[in-house]
């Protein structure tokens, strides 16, 4: 029969691509380790520049010494993104489990 091959197998649409179950993962753990190291550059950066950065350093000593620090740390969140996102998904289901706590106490 036509298209039996396929049945059962999880397909997903992005952009104007259908990706597998294992396709769509990779594709989903790609931007979640992109956007924490976006996030971890751009953090460590500013903070750096802001409170151990001196002005009166040579051009080149500030920029390495700003760079290195948010380069290592966006790797660090990148490699650690499991973790992360784990944490993310309990503080959503702790907020949710208080949420109704509070709401049953208002209630009793």
């Amino acid at each position: 029969m036509r298209g039996m091959e396929h049945r059962g197998m999880a397909r997903y649409r992005v952009g104007n691509r259908y990706l597998s179950e294992k396709e769509y993962q990779e594709e989903v753990d790609t931007k979640w380790a992109g956007g924490l190291f976006l996030f971890g550059l751009i953090t460590v950066g500013i903070i750096v520049n802001k409170y151990l950065v001196d002005p009166e350093w040579h051009k080149t000593v500030r920029f390495f010494a700003t760079a290195i620090p948010a380069i290592v740390s966006g790797i660090i969140l990148a490699l650690i993104r499991n973790i992360i996102i784990f944490m993310i998904g309990l503080l959503f289901v702790a907020s949710a489990l208080m949420w109704i706590y509070e709401i049953v106490m208002a209630l009793i």
